[in-house]
């Protein structure tokens, strides 16, 4: 195992059967611009809100140093992939261009005051973290994205932004380990109830990978939920970084 010291953190080291989440509060600096490719500046420079721009800016270096870490090479010299599967816009879920020696995978969601990076070796990996916001209409929220079962539990809550915010992050988790992103129905997926260890109950759809999908919740502060889901068997444990 290659071990390279980073400048975003500790000595890196990614073992197997391991899911690493690196949490990371959204701001810029010039030494991080410097690291994208056109492409990337250009989407970097389309963002209007400063604070968009951050959180681009955080994850796109988050990821170019954890691949740059375990290829030995600068981050710079990465090349990454985003191509959509559906269109020529580089919106799709981001990961190594070919011709790159790391079995790496990648996730990167963010939401409100955090950026999260999730990394897995060999499998498939998504994470998910939301901000919570009272102000949504969490019913009419809920006839789309959550299941029967669900928008049952949802009913009874007495916090019900919470609540939603807690199943929406495993559902967005689990499918963007898929690169399926919103491409899937959320409703045709259910997950467990919160205050329940996170997992995938049912997916008529998919009922394959029911078993296959280990899903967990993920230490956030009280105004944010988070969850990461691997394709593979269960994970020995999840680090946060």
């Amino acid at each position: 195992m290659r071990r390279v010291t980073d400048r975003l953190g500790p000595v890196f080291d990614l073992p197997p059967a391991e899911v690493h989440v690196w949490w990371a509060p959204p701001r810029t600096d010039p030494a991080w611009t410097a690291l994208l490719d056109a492409a990337e500046r250009q989407r970097l420079g389309a963002y209007r809100r400063a604070e968009d721009q951050a959180r681009f800016l955080t994850g796109t270096a988050l990821v170019r140093h954890i691949y740059g870490t375990d290829l030995g090479i600068d981050p710079a010299a990465v090349r990454l992939d985003r191509s959509c599967p559906d269109c020529d816009r580089p919106h799709g879920k981001v990961r190594l261009a070919a011709g790159q020696p790391s079995d790496i995978e990648v996730s990167v969601s963010h939401s409100g005051d955090w950026v999260l990076v999730a990394a897995y070796r060999g499998r498939p990996v998504g994470v998910d973290v939301e901000r919570i916001n009272a102000d949504l209409d969490h019913a009419e929220l809920a006839r789309i994205a959550l299941s029967p079962a669900e928008r049952e539990v949802l009913h009874y809550e007495d916090d019900k932004a919470t609540s939603f915010t807690t199943t929406w992050a495993r559902k967005e988790a689990v499918v963007k380990a898929l690169g399926e992103g919103l491409r899937t129905p959320l409703n045709g997926l259910e997950v467990s109830p919160p205050g329940t260890p996170a997992r995938v109950l049912a997916w008529p759809n998919r009922p394959e990978l029911v078993g296959r999908v280990h899903l967990f919740d993920l230490d956030a502060d009280p105004g944010h939920r988070a969850a990461v889901a691997v394709l593979d068997e269960a994970p020995r444990r999840v680090v946060r970084r």
